[in-house]
């Protein structure tokens, strides 16, 4: 085994029992309402997609892991208030965010956002649609962009980040992208598994279902399926 393998095979777990660490700080609403506003302008999920280690489709634990935790970023909830929030609801956040861009797209790169500017929100909140329509900008106008978006550029220096053009653009299009809520994914399953579609199951379990290793404690790892909404004593 070379040195990399070497390293990668000690920091890996390390990795994992972090990446759980922020599943149970972000299924419980009292802290969520804490952490999840920081993990957002940190664009964590970004810097994790991006990294050689969630590219390796090898590491089927740690990916799993990560999968669980942007399910609970995005959970339908109130980010300070803890409240839930309808479909409607997130629809109407969702269309603000966009028409923010929008906005801020037509006043300051009116030539090469024209097209973005002008579309309806349905032809520009998908990952494809917003990758062509943001191609043409240069790394230092996507600088610009995200500022005036208010959405971070910078780190500090002992985090050693990569903010290139290519990281900037995963940025803005985790940010704009639209999600499926639980409840529209849970609509496209069936309750009993066939040869289309898996067991409604699946949502509530890693997509591969990989075993956490038995060296974990399993009684402070109980994070494939955390409760968002604990009993109130």
């Amino acid at each position: 085994m070379g040195k990399r393998n070497l390293i990668v095979a000690a920091v890996l777990p390390y990795c994992e029992r972090f990446v759980e660490l922020l599943i149970d700080l972000q299924s419980q609403l009292l802290t969520r309402k804490y952490t999840n506003a920081l993990l957002l302008d940190l664009h964590i999920l970004v810097a994790i997609h991006l990294s050689p280690m969630y590219m390796n489709t090898k590491n089927e634990l740690f990916r799993d892991l990560v999968a669980q935790l942007e399910h609970y970023i995005y959970f339908s909830v109130n980010s300070y208030t803890s409240a839930p929030l309808s479909e409607n609801e997130m629809h109407e956040i969702h269309c603000r965010e966009l028409s923010t861009l929008q906005r801020v797209a037509m006043q300051h790169f009116k030539e090469k956002l024209t097209v973005l500017a002008l579309s309806n929100f349905a032809s520009i909140d998908k990952r494809a649609e917003l990758i062509e329509l943001l191609s043409e900008l240069t790394e230092d106008e996507m600088v610009q962009l995200c500022n005036y978006l208010h959405l971070r550029t910078s780190y500090p220096q002992g985090t050693k980040a990569t903010v290139d053009r290519n990281f900037l653009l995963e940025v803005l299009v985790e940010t704009y992208q639209k999600r499926e809520s639980f409840v529209e994914q849970a609509r496209k399953l069936n309750i009993y598994p066939n040869d289309v579609s898996p067991p409604i199951t699946t949502l509530l379990t890693p997509r591969n279902h990989c075993s956490i290793p038995e060296s974990w404690n399993t009684k402070t790892s109980q994070t494939l399926a955390p409760d968002l909404f604990p009993s109130q004593n």
